[in-house]
């Protein structure tokens, strides 16, 4: 949906749409999917109780599974404010941007995820997870406010143009 309405506001104007028409629903997803990761990262201990019980995981994994949820619900957070924010990326026509920035994601989540991996184990891939969709993230909304800010209104027909006739 929000693809669609800033795709026909920037087909419109031939401007991106607004920061606060930006700004709001990447707010309130933002907003929603950190309620969503708070509470799976603490539920994360009971679930994994209830998993437990039921045989899925050895009583000596229980800690190792807890933490990797927890990881994984802040990476989520993180995850949900990109989608929205690769949408008005996509409807200003901006899409190396994302391209650009989703190869150096991926190269993040290898490397913090090697550097890490002997001395944490699994938590080294949930750590390289996080830290690449936070960056991302910081990454696209830095570069998402010079051209919201930047960008000038249409200018006025001039009597007598093409434009005007």
């Amino acid at each position: 949906m929000l693809l669609a309405r800033w795709s026909q506001a920037v087909a419109a104007t031939g401007r991106p749409p607004a920061a606060a028409e930006l700004w709001r629903p990447v707010g309130k997803g933002l907003g929603l999917a950190g309620a969503i990761g708070l509470t799976t990262a603490l539920l994360a201990p009971g679930l994994v109780h209830v998993l437990l019980l039921h045989g899925r995981f050895r009583p000596e994994d229980a800690a190792t599974v807890s933490r990797v949820l927890q990881g994984l619900s802040i990476g989520f957070v993180a995850t949900m404010a990109t989608l929205l924010l690769e949408r008005f990326y996509i409807a200003a026509a901006r899409t190396g941007t994302i391209a650009t920035y989703s190869s150096l994601r991926a190269a993040v989540r290898v490397l913090v995820a090697l550097v890490l991996l002997r001395r944490l184990g699994i938590l080294a891939f949930v750590i390289g997870y996080a830290v690449a969709e936070w960056g991302y993230l910081a990454a696209l909304t830095a570069r998402a406010r010079p051209a919201l800010s930047a960008t000038p209104a249409p200018a006025a027909p001039v009597p007598g143009s093409p434009e005007t006739a």
